[in-house]
């Protein structure tokens, strides 16, 4: 999600889908994606954004087999 005090980045790519929007963020991490739901778009191409994670709600894949890496460690509540 995005949320101030989270990872810097600037969106990339943005891809409007009806009910929710696909943003594509460049961050010192790398590539993330957030999924957002509502049919506005909130953000352009270019737009600082700060990104939050929520470990429930998180996918995390690995980048060379591009494969979900199962049993990630979660953070503590």
């Amino acid at each position: 999600r995005f949320e101030a005090g989270g990872i810097a980045g600037r969106i990339a790519e943005v891809e409007p889908m009806g009910r929710e929007t696909l943003y594509l963020v460049e961050s010192d991490l790398g590539a993330l994606r957030v999924l957002e739901p509502g049919s506005s778009v909130r953000h352009g191409f270019g737009d600082p954004v700060a990104v939050a994670f929520d470990a429930d709600a998180t996918l995390i894949f690995d980048r060379a087999s591009e494969r979900l890496v199962s049993g990630h460690a979660r953070m503590p509540s």
